[in-house]
């Protein structure tokens, strides 16, 4: 079972993936072309139905107290401020 504190993370991430798509004007369906997924796995992330990919960098980023931004290679600094 997940745990309420994992629900809420996955509604949190959910919603944030959905402003920036449509900030940036991306239809589901442009995201899904630009990224080569189905329509359906953007649904799924932005309702935080399936997230195990991002849950689990998240927890490696715990787990090491780093940035997810250094373990994806994006940033060089390693101190995640928890």
């Amino acid at each position: 079972m997940i745990s309420e504190e994992r629900k809420l993370l996955r509604k949190r991430i959910g919603e944030n993936l959905k402003k920036v798509r449509i900030e940036h004007e991306y239809s589901i369906k442009k995201l899904a072309i630009l990224l080569k997924v189905d329509r359906r796995t953007i649904l799924s992330w932005e309702s935080g139905k399936s997230m195990s990919k991002f849950l689990f960098l998240i927890e490696m980023s715990e787990l090491y107290k780093v940035k997810v931004d250094y373990i994806l290679g994006m940033d060089d600094f390693r101190k995640n401020n928890l």
